[in-house]
């Protein structure tokens, strides 16, 4: 799996539809694929203390995933547009490391369904 796709199983959402692709990454199939799914919620905070050139890859993932996001966010200026795909970004990893964690799978849909339930996306 590449750093990009959020969908697992090779099955990527089309990288232009935000909204598919966070209806996809937010998915119990993509949380309960730990070894395919998204490196960037499965490394989490290991990945800080990777190499750099470890570090460089995901940061341009991250960056990409951001402009993605910022394309498709609600905000009257490009600033506000990237602060949403930020904060949307952010809460869609958050979700899928907290839904990993838990033991409780009643807990944990409810954990990957708030992110998408709160954000806008076009």
């Amino acid at each position: 799996m590449t750093v990009e796709a959020g969908g697992s199983h090779g099955e990527t959402p089309d990288p232009e539809n935000a909204a598919d692709f966070a209806d996809a990454y937010l998915a119990t199939r993509h949380r309960n694929d730990k070894g395919g799914g998204c490196p960037i919620a499965g490394l989490g905070s290991e990945a800080a203390r990777a190499p750099a050139e470890v570090r460089a890859t995901l940061t341009l993932a991250i960056r990409r995933q951001i402009d993605r996001f910022s394309r498709a966010s609600p905000g009257a200026t490009s600033a506000a547009r990237r602060r949403a795909a930020m904060a949307t970004w952010s809460a869609m990893v958050g979700a899928v490391v907290l839904a990993r964690i838990v033991d409780d799978d009643k807990l944990s849909g409810e954990i990957l369904s708030a992110p998408r339930a709160s954000i806008a996306l076009n």
